[in-house]
């Protein structure tokens, strides 16, 4: 399914592995009060086989990050059983799993990206696709209905 906006870029952050710190929703109001930058503004990115692994103490941060206003993006998304995270988990963008992407020109991989992008769509999930090295590359991803790239291509 296309989207009729254009992709766009997004820098890349690696997640620090805190996503279970009890500590972290007050380290995050600390630091957006410091900043001053509003909470929409910053999107912090948890390993999906972190939150299926431990659905305690990180997906109450999730929940109370949601709640301050805070995006959560799910990083390498796609790798099975991640699509019960678009339910039990309030996070508003996902970034697909690399070893998924790297395989899109296979047939099954393709209709498997195909039918996660929608998926994570219908439930008003934004979809960041990485490793965009080329136009060809940005193409072939806003065909299949990514709304955000990251990669070379982008700078």
């Amino acid at each position: 399914m296309a989207h009729p906006h254009r992709l766009r870029g997004i820098g890349r952050q690696a997640p620090d592995g805190r996503g279970a710190d009890p500590d972290l929703v007050g380290s995050v109001r600390n630091i957006l009060a410091a900043t001053g930058l509003g909470p929409s503004r910053l999107r912090l990115g948890f390993p999906t086989e972190a939150v299926l692994a431990d659905l305690g103490e990180t997906v109450d941060n999730l929940h109370l990050l949601a709640e301050i206003g805070v995006d959560a993006e799910l990083q390498g998304f796609g790798a099975g059983g991640d699509v019960v995270c678009l339910v039990d988990v309030p996070v508003r963008t996902v970034r697909i799993a690399p070893r998924l992407a790297e395989r899109r020109t296979e047939p099954l991989a393709e209709r498997t990206l195909r039918n996660l992008i929608d998926t994570a769509t219908m439930a008003g999930v934004t979809v960041i696709a990485d490793g965009i090295d080329s136009t060809g590359d940005a193409g072939w991803w806003q065909s299949v209905g990514a709304h955000i790239g990251a990669g070379r291509y982008f700078g």
